[in-house]
């Protein structure tokens, strides 16, 4: 059982609580629940989010599966997928990750009355151990997103999905590629990590 919780200065926040259970020795189903606020002016919502998955574990290899579900009413609801395929070794372990994403959103702040925003994601992971304790690690993803209606003016869903949005719904947002890496280091009953993201948006050049 996991549960995290975050929240910035703008009153933007996220609850999200995840329970993990093993089937036989070498399987595994997940779910997840909780809610994120956001009240930019692009986009205010708070939205519900459920989340399954399943997983198994093999001879130096892992396979997963997770599906996530976010929706605010009729306003706006959001569909991921994720699916990840890992080798794993003593010291190193590498990774693919691919993605799809179905997110829909109505009202006032859409100059169409309705805007949908789809599309796939591929990338890579892994990490290295460096020595008993500390471990080091990565990803990068390439997404590859389209709007039906690319021509509408502000704010479209693309623009209310990306613009000023917090990091709390990083998860909402359509992102362009984005990049990780991060270091831990486990001490006696604690572990400490760090991490850098490094995101390019949808709707923003280069």
């Amino acid at each position: 059982v996991g549960i995290g919780a975050q929240r910035d200065a703008s009153d933007n926040q996220s609850v999200l609580a995840t329970l993990s259970l093993p089937v036989a020795q070498r399987h595994w189903v997940q779910f997840s629940g909780g809610q994120t606020r956001v009240e930019q002016d692009a986009a205010p919502h708070r939205a519900t989010v459920l989340g399954a998955g399943v997983g198994t574990l093999g001879d130096g290899w892992l396979a997963a599966l997770n599906a996530t579900h976010r929706r605010d009413g009729e306003r706006f609801r959001q569909t991921d997928w994720l699916a990840t395929l890992e080798w794993r070794g003593d010291l190193a372990d590498i990774g693919l990750d691919g993605s799809y994403r179905d997110a829909r959103r109505q009202g006032t702040a859409v100059p169409t009355g309705s805007q949908r925003l789809k599309g796939a994601g591929l990338g890579i992971h892994g990490g290295v151990k460096l020595g008993e304790r500390t471990r080091l690690y990565g990803s990068a993803m390439r997404y590859r997103l389209r709007s039906d209606d690319a021509t509408s003016t502000p704010p479209s869903l693309v623009q209310a999905l990306t613009s000023q949005s917090p990091l709390v719904a990083r998860d909402e947002l359509a992102l362009r590629r984005s990049l990780m890496a991060g270091a831990s280091h486990r001490f006696d009953g604690v572990v400490v990590s760090a991490e850098y993201l490094g995101d390019k948006l949808l709707n923003t050049p280069g």
